[in-house]
């Protein structure tokens, strides 16, 4: 291996890494997107959970995060969850918001395919993620740019 050969892979190497450093602190949305993803993956969960355990359950949703709910047959109320992977409540990092399109906050998963459908929609600086349950699948739709 020449002098020049090593020069130019050492030059290769410097420029690959001083990307990958760029990358990580650009501050393009990564976070939001990984808040987006978590948000569908578990509310998919949540809803498959209500329909095999035949128990409904609700997403409630605050600005700062969301946690889901069950429905508790002898008080006849909604709980938080006992001992299920979607139980504890999930606060967002800062500078990420969630709403939903929905005039209330308790969104019910129906146990029997029957919830109804809803949009949440997670905000991170300028750009936008929404994420769309409707009544039995969630799924992640692209990035947009947020509304002024």
């Amino acid at each position: 291996m020449t002098l020049i050969e090593i020069l130019v892979v050492l030059a290769i190497i410097a420029i690959v890494t001083s990307l990958s450093v760029l990358a990580v602190g650009s501050g393009d949305g990564a976070d939001g997107r990984l808040e987006a993803k978590r948000l569908e993956a578990r509310l998919q969960l949540a809803a498959d959970q209500a329909m095999i355990g035949g128990s409904p359950l609700a997403l409630t949703v605050a600005k700062e995060g969301y946690a889901f709910l069950e429905w508790d047959e002898q008080s006849g109320e909604w709980r938080a969850e006992v001992g299920s992977a979607t139980a504890k409540q999930h606060a967002l990092p800062a500078g990420i918001f969630l709403q939903t399109s929905e005039a209330s906050d308790l969104l019910p998963l129906g146990a029997d395919t029957s919830g109804q459908g809803f949009t949440l929609t997670i905000t991170q600086d300028k750009r936008k993620w929404t994420v769309v349950f409707d009544g039995m699948t969630a799924r992640l739709l692209s990035a947009t740019p947020a509304a002024s």
